[in-house]
């Protein structure tokens, strides 16, 4: 049963809801993971950084500019498993904290930056200092240590992302209160 805080998390008559956020460096397999999530284990995938391809319900999306935490009460009452796919910048921490307050669980894909920064070149498209200026800020305000995530080493010795069950697993062994895994 889920009473560790109230919220959006809880355990009610019809089963439990599930709020996944997923962050950390860039380039460690977050949106990977939550992709995987929705396709083999029921998530809706919120990939807030990609709208409007992103969003599964593409209405909530001023709800999420105007009223983050709104975002996270309406999608929950929409669905009961959801993956929040946001590398969020570090100046968001007291929103991050106040997910976290409402029973939403927070995930922290953490990785070798050297060989995170080489992953992010090769999938490309995207500006290479943006990984130098995130990776910078993270370090700057002592992410992950500072919201008492749940961190997984996601990228293994030669650089790849571990296998998405085996980080289906970790997280799950981590989170066992979060049973059933597969009711859908």
């Amino acid at each position: 049963m889920l009473h560790e805080r109230r919220g959006v998390m809880e355990t009610n008559g019809k089963g439990s809801r599930i709020i996944l956020h997923v962050s950390g460096i860039p380039a460690t397999g977050k949106s990977w993971f939550c992709s995987y999530l929705a396709r083999d284990h029921g998530f809706v995938h919120y990939d807030l950084e990609w709208f409007p391809q992103g969003w599964p319900v593409p209405e909530l999306y001023p709800v999420w500019c105007n009223a983050p935490l709104d975002f996270v009460r309406q999608a929950s009452g929409l669905h009961p498993k959801i993956a929040i796919d946001w590398g969020f910048p570090p100046d968001h921490l007291p929103l991050v904290r106040a997910f976290r307050d409402l029973g939403v669980r927070l995930l922290w894909f953490n990785g070798d930056v050297e060989q995170a920064r080489r992953l992010y070149a090769e999938r490309g498209g995207r500006d290479p200092n943006g990984f130098e200026f995130q990776v910078q800020r993270i370090r700057q305000s002592g992410l992950p240590g500072t919201l008492d995530p749940t961190v997984v080493e996601t990228l293994t010795p030669g650089g790849s992302v571990r296998p998405m069950e085996e980080l289906y697993a970790e997280v799950f062994a981590a989170h066992a209160s979060m049973a059933p895994l597969d009711s859908r």
